[in-house]
């Protein structure tokens, strides 16, 4: 794994504010539990109510954000592009997705599963 990837991905770990404070060492612990996974374009990533255990990073790519609304349509909430990151709160918590994620493009990501 080249250095620059290895720095880029810390660098995105540390903006994690469950993850902020770890040292590097504890950073570099986590690179090998990260999965990589891709979507297609509409692909459904998270079902807001579902019950999570898993945060994501997008390497590439871009998802859009949405939530019910009151009337039952969709509501836009933003888009996420490559670096950022969605779902954190379910390796602490145990409520359920708050939104729904989807991919808008061929997205690109790595999956921190809970456990």
């Amino acid at each position: 794994m080249p250095d620059n990837f290895e720095s880029d991905i810390i660098s995105i770990l540390k903006n994690i504010p469950i993850l902020q404070g770890l040292m590097d060492d504890d950073y570099r612990k986590i690179i090998p539990l990260l999965e990589k996974r891709s979507s297609s374009p509409g692909e459904l990533i998270i079902k807001e109510g579902a019950v999570g255990d898993s945060m994501y990073i997008i390497i590439n790519g871009t998802v859009s954000v949405t939530r019910s609304g009151k009337d039952g349509d969709l509501v836009s909430i933003q888009n996420l592009y490559s670096g950022t990151f969605f779902g954190e709160m379910s390796l602490i918590d145990n409520l359920p997705r708050s939104a729904n994620v989807t991919a808008a493009e061929p997205t690109e990501f790595f999956r921190l599963n809970k456990k």
